[in-house]
C-alpha cells in the first residue's frame, strides 16, 4: 500500500540537490582540432589563486557536460573526475544501495571493451590507480594513469558510462561486495555516528 509521503514527488522533495548554476552566459563555440566536433569554452575570468601556477579550461560539451581542464606541465600522471548528481539519498525506498551497486556495476565492461576487468587492468598496467565513491549527493569515478596512456585510459573510462554492460555474470560478486562493505561500516564508530 502506497501512502502520500511513498509518490515520487515526495521523494523529490526530501532530496535537496544543488540549485544549477547560470551557464547560459561567457561560452563561446570551439571545435577540437583533428575531428572537428563542437564544444564551447569558458571565455570569462576563472577566480584562481595567484600562487596557482596550473592553466585551467572550463568547457561544455553538446551534450551539456561541463568539464574543467587542468594543465600541470610538472607532472607525470594524467587524470580524470566524473562526479553525478546521483547518490545514495537518490535511491528508491525499495532499493536502498541501488547508487553504490550501479557504482561497482559500471566499471565491469562496455561494449566497446567487453573483457570485465578491462578498465581497471589498464590503469593497473600503466602506473595508474582507479576508484569510485558514492556519497549522499553524487557519485564519482576518477582515475590516474601514466601520461602516454591517457587518451586510452579516457577512452575506457568515457565507455562505462557511454554503454555499459551490466553484466549479469558480476551481479551477484558486486552484490556481497556492496553488502561487505555495509557491514563492514555497520560497527565503524565514524559511519554510525554519520548516520
Amino acid at each position: 500500500m502506497s501512502t502520500s509521503r511513498d509518490t515520487p514527488e515526495a521523494r523529490d522533495q526530501r532530496i535537496p540537490l544543488p540549485a544549477p548554476a547560470d551557464w547560459s552566459t561567457g561560452f563561446e563555440q570551439r571545435q577540437t582540432a583533428e575531428t572537428q566536433l563542437p564544444y564551447e569554452e569558458y571565455t570569462g575570468a576563472l577566480e584562481i589563486s595567484p600562487n596557482d601556477t596550473q592553466q585551467y579550461r572550463l568547457i561544455r560539451l553538446p551534450n551539456n557536460m561541463v568539464a574543467l581542464c587542468v594543465r600541470n606541465d610538472d607532472v607525470v600522471q594524467s587524470s580524470a573526475c566524473l562526479s553525478m548528481l546521483a547518490g545514495s539519498m537518490a535511491n528508491p525506498p525499495e532499493f536502498l544501495g541501488m547508487a553504490h551497486f550501479c557504482e561497482h556495476l559500471l566499471t565491469m565492461g562496455s561494449k566497446k571493451y567487453p573483457k570485465e576487468k578491462e578498465y581497471s587492468q589498464y590503469i593497473t598496467s600503466n602506473a595508474g590507480y582507479s576508484n569510485a565513491e558514492t556519497t549522499m549527493y553524487d557519485t564519482k569515478y576518477f582515475f590516474k594513469v601514466s601520461d602516454k596512456a591517457f587518451e586510452g585510459a579516457l577512452d575506457r573510462f568515457a565507455q562505462i558510462f557511454i554503454d555499459p554492460l551490466f553484466d549479469a555474470n558480476s551481479i551477484d560478486r558486486e552484490l556481497n561486495s556492496v553488502q561487505s562493505e555495509f557491514q563492514g561500516y555497520k560497527t565503524n564508530d565514524t559511519w554510525r555516528t554519520f548516520m
